[in-house]
């Protein structure tokens, strides 16, 4: 069983989707009653789903860890009578939301070695400023952008932002 968060990186109160995959190596028999229950995270906070909605190849039965159908607000996932063919493999998709703001590492684990690193940041932001702030006509004044990394991730590259100037205004 691997899992992948997708996007990831997201923001606090953000979406993204979980893939639970399960590999079957051998290349003549089909493995059949799989099977696995994922309990999300709830720590730095609680992630959930934010639909109802799943996409499943392994076939069998997908619901909550107490058997009741996938809801807005499951907290886990549950596969149970899946197959998976020779030498092929099966996914089971769901959409996951955090219900904070609280950013963080989520560390999701369901099986021996299958675990995801969930990363909720802020965005960067951005202020600007003229100086001075009033002028005559045809004076000048200095723009300044001043670009704030909020996240948690270091340094940020690539970086980039549009910011028209006010009707009337243009670059001495």
């Amino acid at each position: 069983l691997s899992k992948l968060f997708s996007p990831n990186p997201i923001l606090p109160t953000g979406t993204t989707t979980l893939r639970l995959t399960v590999t079957n190596p051998d290349t003549v028999n089909t493995i059949s009653g799989v099977g696995f229950t994922d309990i999300f995270p709830t720590a730095p906070a609680q992630m959930s789903l934010s639909s109802a909605s799943y996409t499943n190849t392994c076939g069998g039965t997908v619901t909550d860890s107490a058997n009741n159908p996938l809801a807005v607000g499951s907290t886990s996932v549950k596969l149970a009578g899946g197959s998976v063919g020779p030498n092929t493999d099966c996914t089971v998709l769901v959409t996951v939301k955090l219900n904070t703001a609280t950013t963080g590492t989520y560390v999701n684990t369901a099986g021996i070695d299958s675990t995801d690193n969930l990363v909720v940041t802020l965005t960067p932001t951005a202020a600007k400023s003229f100086t001075p702030s009033t002028i005559a006509l045809s004076a000048t004044s200095t723009l300044t952008i001043m670009l704030t990394n909020n996240t948690a991730l270091g340094a940020l590259s690539g970086v980039s932002f549009i910011d028209p100037l006010p009707t009337g205004l243009v670059v001495a």
